[in-house]
């Protein structure tokens, strides 16, 4: 994970924006097994959001990426984080989840699972 956020970086200051984008693996060795591609345009998107607000709160173009190993279920992460003033209460309250779902048909499907409307907090 460590190299792969490095050429991230590297790529994304060259190509889309100069930002201060810190990097931080731990454990160092930590390994992904994922589509480069489709996670540097999910990071893209994610990083020039975190830029935006970071700058609007004037802490300048900082975005952090922290990776690591989840300890409750042994699985990689990776945190973006931004220096914003944080997403409000009411903005949270979407309680939705993103997940890829195989389709039968061959293709892919993303399916953006919703709260339930009697279960949502607001």
């Amino acid at each position: 994970m460590r190299e792969h956020l490095a050429e991230f970086v590297d790529d994304f200051n060259h190509s889309v924006a100069e930002a201060d984008i810190s990097t931080d693996v731990q454990p160092a060795d930590t390994e992904l097994r994922v589509d480069a591609t489709q996670l540097n345009q999910v990071l893209t998107n994610l990083v020039q959001n975190g830029i935006r607000y970071s700058s609007e709160n004037g802490s300048g173009s900082k975005v952090a990426l922290e990776g690591g190993i989840d300890k409750d279920s042994d699985r990689p992460f990776l945190n973006v984080i931004d220096f914003g003033l944080g997403v409000t209460d009411d903005q949270v309250a979407n309680q939705a989840r993103l997940t890829y779902i195989r389709h039968a048909g061959g293709g892919s499907c993303f399916r953006i699972l919703f709260a339930h409307p009697d279960r949502i907090s607001l």
